[in-house]
């Protein structure tokens, strides 16, 4: 059940290589990117397919226009792309991330998607959206003592009770992480579940994609 994880990186890259244009440019590519990962993804079959989009503070580094600019690029990217992808193909998709800060209107669309691709047997794709596998872990550990407290277990913590509170529990853990830049950093980005991941580095920003890049990536890998 083969499952591909892929870190969004180098849209400030691509804007250094675009001088003339803007960072909310930079997501609009990323998101047409993004339908020709999803496309090829498709055709190699795999089951699972994670896509770590952004996180708040990277935005916040920029203008409050360019900001609601970015926000705006993926609510109507979900709601009118993803949402038919997913009614069409019969796509499941799901959300992971801390979405305390996302704008409520992209919190009714991640709502809308989840409840009505729930059933979906299609490949799963699930978008991280300001996702840290440090608050990740410090969330599903509170829980799971919160749990034990409540029924006064005072058994000491196990590693499996903790993988049952993460925010993928039955989901197997990536075959690849992909990072699309030059520097070998992972980023925070499910260290746990990808212990034993192959992780790549294609030194591309990933606005700068497109579906040759991805049948490289993913087609060798699964030869």
């Amino acid at each position: 059940m083969a499952h591909f994880a892929f870190k969004v990186c180098g849209c400030e890259d691509w804007l250094n290589e675009n001088k003339q244009s803007t960072i909310s440019e930079a997501y609009i590519e990323t998101a047409k990117v993004i339908l020709d990962l999803i496309d090829v993804a498709d055709e190699h079959d795999l089951h699972y397919l994670t896509i770590d989009l952004f996180r708040v503070d990277e935005i916040a580094k920029f203008d409050k226009i360019e900001q609601m600019k970015i926000y705006n690029i993926f609510i109507s990217f979900f709601e009118d792309v993803i949402y038919e992808f997913a009614e069409s193909r019969k796509y499941a998709v799901r959300f992971i991330g801390d979405f305390l800060q996302l704008p409520s209107e992209l919190l009714e669309i991640i709502s809308k998607l989840n409840s009505k691709t729930l059933n979906n047997k299609g490949m799963m794709i699930i978008f991280a959206l300001n996702y840290s596998s440090a608050n990740e872990i410090t969330v599903a550990v509170n829980s799971l003592i919160k749990t034990k407290f409540m029924v006064s277990d005072v058994s000491p913590v196990k590693i499996e009770e903790i993988e049952s509170y993460l925010s993928m529990p039955n989901i197997p853990s990536p075959d690849l992480l992909v990072y699309t830049k030059k520097e070998q950093s992972l980023d925070d980005f499910l260290p746990y579940q990808s212990k034993k991941s192959s992780v790549m580095f294609y030194d591309k920003p990933f606005p700068s994609l497109n579906r040759e890049d991805f049948y490289k990536i993913i087609g060798k890998i699964l030869k």
